[in-house]
């Protein structure tokens, strides 16, 4: 099981509760011992990944194609299904990663092993939605890290906006997708009290840019904003339970099949 962050997001802080310090990958690995966790990180600062074609992503994917092939080396290891999690923009890096495998030799163990995908407040619809949709997604995301966002900044974002969101409408042709176990989760934000205490952003991806439309998918709400969508206060938090039962129903399946 592959855990990868987003934009501004980091290996172990984006899946760790900002007080409690409650990291869930661990937790996640307590239930499913016959499992082993990794966390991919990778440069994620927005300001960096704006300048670059694709945001970097297709270079971050290559990233993480090799490290998953290298921890699996032994053709045993080989044959092991692989699961996916991933938050916002990781989701992206993750469809890059998908795509780049299915046909390159070195990658295509994983492409073949990759049994479930968890997209949590991923974009998926960006590349059908208007300019100013798809816009307005990394704006919001930048808004997390910037009290204002620096001009140049944002000049870059209209720029690479477009062609970021092209990944999505390729992954839809994916040899594979309709043998893919696909859980979207979402961010549910119509309540005050879960927008944003320091940016006032309700929804940085609102349900028709998170979810995928795919027969083979399950589409979840979540009563959070979109960093809480990965940060759980305790092993009691709510959100925490009702994730981590769903993870391990869709993976206990994989593993008995």
């Amino acid at each position: 099981i592959v855990f990868v962050h987003g934009l501004n997001g980091h290996p172990r802080n984006t899946f760790q509760h900002d007080e409690t310090l409650f990291f869930w990958p661990r937790e996640l690995g307590n239930d499913l011992k016959e499992c082993r966790i990794m966390t991919f990180g990778y440069d994620a600062s927005i300001t960096i990944m704006a300048q670059k074609s694709l945001m970097g992503i297709h270079d971050h994917a290559t990233s993480l194609l090799g490290r998953v092939r290298n921890e699996r080396a032994t053709m045993a290891a080989r044959n092991r299904p692989l699961v996916f999690i991933c938050h916002s923009l990781g989701g992206l890096v993750v469809k890059e990663a998908l795509l780049a495998s299915q046909n390159d030799p070195n990658y295509k163990s994983i492409h073949q092993a990759t049994r479930a995908v968890f997209f949590f407040g991923t974009p998926h619809r960006g590349a059908a939605a208007l300019d100013t949709k798809r816009l307005s997604f990394l704006m919001n995301v930048a808004r997390l890290s910037f009290t204002r966002i620096p001009q140049e900044l944002e000049n870059s974002l209209r720029t690479r906006s477009t062609e970021l969101f092209s990944i999505n409408d390729r992954f839809r042709h994916i040899s594979t997708i309709h043998t893919l176990i696909i859980t979207c989760f979402y961010e549910r934000s119509n309540d005050e009290s879960i927008i944003s205490p320091v940016t006032n952003i309700t929804q940085v991806v609102d349900k028709d840019s998170a979810v995928l439309g795919y027969t083979n998918e399950e589409s979840i709400a979540v009563a959070t904003d979109h960093r809480g969508l990965v940060r759980y206060q305790d092993v009691n938090d709510d959100n925490f339970d009702f994730v981590r039962k769903t993870i391990l129903v869709k993976v206990e399946d994989i593993l008995s099949a």
